[in-house]
């Protein structure tokens, strides 16, 4: 049971609730891990004999899904969806003019 000076940082992962023990803190601040990363590693890595592993498999996994999620991201620079309530009613790429208009209305 950890005691009150014990519960020094409350971190969240996406699904589960972390408290800090003081030698947590202490080793994460020596080894420079950093709560983003740790978070990253928590909600990404693999649960098991009380351990969170992001193995290298698995950081490559990631690393693909990302870059597809670039790709498509870059594919809908200038792309328009025009919608009317719950209808899609139509997509277009916009032209350089249109892009330079919309940009003036902003």
């Amino acid at each position: 049971m950890l005691t009150q000076d014990e519960r020094i940082v409350d971190f969240c992962s996406e699904d589960r609730n972390f408290v800090f023990t003081s030698h947590a803190k202490i080793r994460r601040q020596q080894r420079g891990i950093r709560l983003d990363d740790l978070k990253t590693l928590l909600t990404l890595g693999r649960d098991g004999n009380g351990r969170v592993v992001l193995s290298p498999a698995d950081i490559a996994a990631e690393i693909a899904e990302r870059k597809r999620e670039i790709a498509c991201l870059l594919r809908l620079r200038g792309k328009v969806a025009v919608i009317e309530g719950d209808r899609l009613v139509t997509v277009y790429a916009e032209t350089g003019a249109g892009r330079r208009e919309n940009k003036r209305r902003n």
